[in-house]
């Protein structure tokens, strides 16, 4: 990972809140876009395969074939198709002979020729795989790009919005550090690179159903590019053949951003992550106690409830306690078998964990989730809205908070007669944005892409 932020996040150890939480306002970058990041290079590159895409469709709707015989025996009546190779087969078939009358063969049964389209030709696998190649760097670029698009649309502030945390247009404020010291000249590349990997991706899934991809794609010959008589000849395979030669020469293109990241240096993050989403979630530190985040190790109040935040077993522990203590253990870059009531794997890409990431600018309300579930699991009795910190109160249903419209429900899964509690937002619109971020992190069980609140102990919607 680029020293954009590593060189900044070993602080002087021990540091007071206070301390810290002016180093976010300044120098000390929790979320920023990649200085390492090449646009113009990956402009470049979408050029050359934009320039090719004509050529691309051409090949997936007329491609280079051979046909192929393949011969049948059939009885004589169910036989359509004869040429020399049936009279030669049955020549020497005596077996398939019916009988021979006044010098005259009297066949039973014949030979029949049916000739089929054979596409495993070298040029259309090595099509196939520059397909493939190509979607495999539109996949990890993309989702990037959309990060970092979807980053500056959160900067842009509307503080009549009833849906986030009190605190959390303040917490953005800090992150625009990191941000807009270079967005500025990265926005137009950025949405211009975009556009260009959109369309290239829609040209090539619509097309991926075509025989000459299905019946390539599977093909395991090991190949070494050449360039043959129907790369030379033929137009379209002449600029799949430049194409596929080109990505050769300049390797794979990813921008994700978990390359070269030390285990050390995002553990300190992490930690640095969770006392920022805890400080800007109502849990309130003691100003001028020191913390160390080569080895954290401290604790926040809010009302009744009590957060400590500690490195042990390789991770970082967040307990919450008010009637009970529930707690979530994180273990970055690493599996782990702790004891906690939730044992999450994070890592920068989020790869089959959670991802927490100094290039995603949700990182920190990831940890707020986690948080608010700890508390929702804490209470025994929801008369403090863990949300706002405003009075509850209570249905027969539910749980609700008048102030910030947060509705708290008990279920039971009928599958496995768990209990569970699940979060969400009086009277809700949905806005346009979904996926994780739909009820702005408000919900403490998973939703599917729908947006309907599964069952955390069997995964389906009660």
């Amino acid at each position: 990972m680029s020293d954009l932020c590593y060189r900044k996040l070993f602080l002087p150890a021990p540091i007071s809140y206070t301390d810290f939480d002016a180093l976010t306002q300044t120098d000390l970058n929790l979320f920023a876009l990649r200085e390492d990041i090449d646009l113009a290079g990956l402009e470049a590159i979408l050029d050359r395969i934009v320039s090719a895409l004509p050529a691309l469709r051409h090949i997936f709707a007329s491609p280079i074939i051979r046909l192929r015989d393949t011969g049948e025996i059939l009885p004589v009546e169910a036989v359509r198709v004869v040429n020399n190779k049936t009279l030669a087969h049955i020549s020497v078939h005596s077996e398939l002979w019916e009988n021979v009358r006044d010098g005259q063969l009297i066949p039973r049964k014949l030979m029949s020729i049916r000739q089929e389209d054979d596409y495993a030709l070298y040029e259309n696998i090595v099509f196939a795989r520059t397909v493939d190649a190509i979607l495999r760097l539109t996949e990890s670029n993309l989702a990037v790009l959309r990060d970092m698009l979807y980053a500056n649309r959160e900067m842009s502030f509307n503080l009549l919005e009833r849906e986030n945390h009190p605190s959390y247009f303040l917490a953005l404020g800090k992150l625009h550090t990191g941000y807009l010291r270079d967005y500025d000249k990265y926005l137009l590349p950025i949405e211009r690179c975009f556009d260009k990997l959109v369309v290239i991706e829609r040209t090539l899934t619509l097309r991926l159903s075509m025989p000459v991809y299905k019946k390539c794609k599977r093909s395991k010959t090991k190949l070494s590019l050449k360039r043959t008589n129907i790369f030379r000849s033929q137009k379209d395979y002449r600029k799949l053949y430049s194409l596929a030669k080109y990505l050769s020469d300049i390797g794979a293109v990813d921008l994700s951003d978990a390359a070269g990241v030390e285990a050390d240096e995002y553990f300190h993050f992490c930690a640095m992550l969770c006392v920022f989403a805890a400080g800007h979630f109502n849990f309130k530190f003691d100003r001028y106690r020191t913390m160390d985040f080569r080895d954290i190790n401290t604790s926040a109040r809010f009302g009744d409830w009590i957060l400590t935040i500690k490195a042990e077993g390789g991770g970082i522990l967040l307990a919450v306690k008010k009637e009970f203590e529930y707690k979530i253990f994180l273990s970055p870059m690493r599996e782990s078998k702790y004891d906690a009531h939730e044992v999450i794997t994070v890592t920068p890409d989020g790869v089959e964990s959670l991802r927490l990431s100094l290039y995603d600018i949700d990182s920190f309300r990831r940890i707020q989730q986690m948080l608010l579930r700890a508390m929702v699991y804490a209470d025994d009795e929801h008369k403090i809205c863990p949300f706002c910190g405003k009075a509850m109160t209570q249905t027969d249903e539910s749980y609700e908070c008048g102030a910030c419209r947060t509705v708290i429900r008990a279920h039971v899964c009928p599958e496995t007669g768990t209990g569970y509690y699940s979060t969400s937002i009086k009277n809700f619109t949905r806005k346009s944005h979904g996926g994780e971020r739909l009820y702005y992190y408000r919900n403490i069980t998973p939703i599917s892409d729908e947006g309907a609140f599964l069952c955390p102990t069997c995964g389906k919607e009660h």
